[in-house]
């Protein structure tokens, strides 16, 4: 190899470098990690539970909460509800406590999610990591 070919390979292994490194912290912001927590609610106790719901996300809305979740009902089979929070990496699933900007309103949303423990029979709980190569549908293609 002469000269000009070996910093034009040097140029090149640069230039890998540095776009991996700028496309692993773009990953990173991905919010790829899913909790769910699946809640079975006790059959008399269903309209409290929809009530203490409503009412935890409209504290959480007028406190200007950035956390954002989704509840879905089971439509067939047991009264099952699943809460579903998605993370940008593993370390935001040990922080515990209310949002800095929820500091006033702490002690209410503790109180509303004690009712809303109260109104399950059981939960149980699925962490997964989701991996967007193996998503439908895959990026750059048309929606079917």
């Amino acid at each position: 190899m002469n000269r000009n070919q070996k910093r034009f390979g040097y140029q090149c292994v640069f230039a890998a470098v540095a776009m991996a490194s700028t496309i692993v912290p773009a990953l990173a912001q991905q919010a790829n990690v899913r909790s769910v927590t699946f809640y079975s609610i006790k059959p008399e106790r269903v309209g409290d539970f929809l009530a203490a719901t409503k009412e935890y996300a409209a504290v959480m809305t007028k406190g200007g909460s950035e956390r954002s979740y989704s509840v879905w009902h089971s439509l067939t089979g047991a009264n099952e509800y699943a809460l579903v929070r998605t993370y940008s990496k593993w370390a935001d699933l040990d922080v515990t406590g209310t949002e800095p900007k929820l500091k006033e309103q702490a002690a209410e949303l503790q109180s509303i999610a004690s009712r809303i423990t109260q109104c399950a029979e059981s939960t149980h709980r699925v962490i997964e990591e989701v991996l967007p190569d193996f998503s439908l549908p895959q990026p750059g293609q048309p929606p079917p």
